[in-house]
């Protein structure tokens, strides 16, 4: 071989190597380039900017089709930007480049669960424990995954196994869905102390709301009750005893008589559940009333009533209550009314909007006072004995967490046996409930009610003096139909001392508006007591 053909191919060779190194050179570059591309989108994700994060990484994935962590990225900022189904195809990707990728089954099982693919979702977050059994988030979305399924008995083992490993990483949304499994579980003191925990990790956030949404739910449904007590005493005084409407003392068969006192007052209530079986539960309550007056001693009222009450879940936070129940009371140790009624209702708590209770009762009302006792009124305006019906809806939804509204309608219908006394009577009603500072709380409420009364009263709208056109005889009543409004006003304030003992004082105004003079009144009743209470009620 001659020395310039030894040139020229050491020349050829040279010109390869130096195009070979120009060429690796290039894709030097372009790896790097797409390796900073890519720490440049993980730091837009790790600042929740996922939104910027997304272009960067598919321009990533374009120069590189095989990155297992681009793909990954991408699957992950999906979730964030709440695209969840968008999510699954990248996060397919990326276990298909890198099966050993960890945090791919996790974040899988998350997209497919909001992605409504509950089986799926749970055979991934099996995985995501079985390959990660420390990591609190994997077993959390895996307790929502069997909440989701119904399945309270894993998700309850789920979600706590979640809080032991890392309360502060999965908390208060892992204390949140504790409390609902345990609810579901009708586990209810169990489902109430997560509930409480979520609500005390961060009292401020949505999770506390929630939580406590969903403690008020938890309240109204049906509960373990066992043996509880409510029992208060106080004093209080009345302007308006003997309920005295427009006439004047003295006139109209009305002798002159204070219509004013104070008086003594205690009452309480009292329970306890006698068997609770797959969603059912019984009991027996019983309700005092009494009063002793200080003056106007003739009208000491008494009124002790039992009752009973079956309740029936139909639901998560839905239940049926059938409470018949049965009351006597006397005045002055005269019998003066007997009582006999039931009352099925339907109660549920909103996950969002409180707790509400649809009712309907019926009692029979059997007046003892005897009818003929005044000469000068005929029976029909003494006997009010009846059957009542009464229908209604209320409801009470906690606005924030230290205010509730409440609202009511209803109707009654009272069907009296002697006629004069049947009526009609819508009502509509309204409340707040307050804490204030030093932990008072204040409870507001209103009512109005109309009551149309189907029969003349035998008391009369008015007298007409003489000489009226035409003319009738000094002293002649005109009788009409009855027809009046109530209004009712309360106001509480109640402070409680300790655990089982509170403070309240009591305001209650009420307007009986009515074209019978006789039952034209109002009265104000002012008072101050002390509760002691105990039981789980």
């Amino acid at each position: 071989m001659s020395a310039a053909t030894l040139g020229r191919a050491g020349a050829r060779a040279l010109c390869g190597a130096w195009i070979l190194a120009l060429l690796l050179a290039g894709h030097a570059r372009a790896a790097d380039e797409t390796a900073v591309l890519l720490l440049r989108a993980e730091q837009l994700a790790s600042e929740e900017r996922c939104a910027e994060a997304l272009p960067v990484v598919r321009s990533v994935r374009e120069r590189d089709p095989g990155s297992a962590r681009a793909a990954l990225l991408e699957g992950e900022c999906l979730i964030r930007e709440q695209r969840y189904a968008e999510a699954i195809a990248p996060l397919e990707d990326a276990r298909r480049l890198d099966p050993a990728l960890d945090r791919v089954s996790l974040n899988l099982g998350i997209a497919q669960l909001q992605a409504g693919d509950k089986q799926a979702a749970l055979r991934e977050l099996d995985r995501a424990v079985e390959a990660m059994p420390s990591n609190a988030q994997a077993h959390l979305y895996r307790g929502l995954v069997l909440l989701e399924l119904a399945d309270a008995e894993g998700a309850v083992a789920a979600l706590e196994q979640a809080r032991s490993l890392d309360p502060g990483a999965v908390d208060p949304a892992a204390s949140y869905y504790a409390g609902r499994a345990f609810q579901l579980a009708e586990q209810r003191e169990e489902a109430e102390r997560s509930l409480e925990q979520a609500i005390a990790f961060d009292p401020d956030s949505e999770w506390a709301r929630q939580a406590g949404l969903a403690l008020e739910g938890s309240r109204a449904s049906i509960r373990r009750r066992g043996l509880w007590a409510h029992l208060s005493a106080g004093m209080e005084y009345d302007t308006n005893v003997i309920l005295l409407g427009g006439v004047t003392p003295g006139s109209v068969g009305v002798p002159p008589i204070d219509e004013d006192d104070a008086r003594g007052v205690w009452f309480g209530r009292t329970g306890a559940e006698l068997f609770r079986g797959e969603g059912w539960a019984t009991g027996v309550v019983a309700d005092y009333y009494g009063n002793a007056q200080i003056d106007l001693d003739r009208f000491d009222t008494h009124f002790p009533s039992v009752g009973a009450y079956v309740d029936r879940l139909i639901g998560e936070s839905t239940y049926l209550r059938f409470q018949p129940d049965f009351g006597y009371s006397w005045i002055d140790y005269d019998d003066f009314l007997l009582i006999a009624g039931a009352t099925p209702s339907l109660h549920h708590a909103y996950e969002r909007a409180g707790h509400g209770r649809a009712y309907f009762r019926f009692e029979y009302r059997d007046y003892l006072f005897p009818v003929n006792k005044t000469p000068t009124l005929s029976p029909s305006a003494v006997d009010r004995d009846g059957n009542n019906y009464i229908g209604g809806y209320d409801h009470s939804y906690p606005l924030t967490d230290t205010t509730e509204i409440r609202g009511s309608v209803g109707a009654n219908y009272y069907d009296s046996e002697r006629g004069e006394y049947t009526y009609v009577a819508p009502a509509v009603g309204t409340g707040v409930n307050q804490e204030l500072p030093w932990d008072v709380i204040l409870d507001l409420g209103f009512i109005y009610r109309h009551e149309f009364y189907e029969n003349r009263s035998s008391f009369p709208k008015k007298v007409i003096p003489p000489p009226p056109p035409p003319p009738v005889l000094p002293g002649t009543a005109v009788l009409v139909d009855r027809d009046e409004d109530l209004y009712l006003l309360t106001l509480v304030l109640e402070k409680r001392l300790t655990e089982n003992l509170l403070v309240s004082g009591r305001y209650i105004y009420s307007n009986h508006d009515s074209n019978i003079p006789t039952f034209d009144y109002d009265r104000h009743i002012a008072g101050a007591f002390l509760t002691v209470e105990f039981g789980p009620e």
